[in-house]
């Protein structure tokens, strides 16, 4: 099983709340198992506190340049700002850009790793439930989610 699937099994047990005992221990079970493993997953995602400094600088340089509504408040359509001086923002984001070459870097690698990593198969083996085991008002969109680690 991909680390994809097993961070997909993960966020789907941590919505499921059904009655019986079998089944509470099977989702209690795979969270403890599961959560370590995601919460190092997590982390090798995070973001530098270097990182985190070049984006602020990139959105505060995209405020200065962008529309402004009627408040001064800068225009923003589907999370993507509306420029009223693209010229001036593109001449200062590539110097921005050159300056934080190597944090960009660092962090596209960090993103290439972390994809690749979520293709290989785990080293963690979830708890299997059996299929009587299931509640009877499972919904199928949670019984697909888990579908993988049900044993027929």
């Amino acid at each position: 099983m991909k680390n994809s699937k097993v961070i997909e099994i993960y966020q789907a047990l941590l919505k499921m709340n059904y009655e019986g005992v079998k089944f509470s221990y099977f989702v209690a079970k795979n969270l403890a198992l599961l959560g370590s493993e995601i919460d190092i997953m997590q982390k090798t995602a995070e973001v530098s506190k270097e990182f985190n400094e070049y984006d602020q600088k990139r959105a505060t340089l995209a405020e200065k340049y962008s529309k402004k509504d009627k408040e001064g408040k800068p225009v923003i359509v589907n999370n993507v700002y509306q420029m009223d001086d693209q010229a001036g923002f593109d001449k200062e984001f590539e110097k921005l850009k050159k300056e934080n070459k190597d944090v960009i870097s660092v962090r596209e690698k960090q993103i290439e790793d972390y994809v690749k990593f979520l293709e290989e198969e785990s080293k963690v083996t979830p708890f299997k439930i059996k299929q009587e085991n299931l509640p009877s008002n499972i919904k199928t969109v949670d019984l697909r989610a888990i579908f993988d680690i049900i044993e027929e």
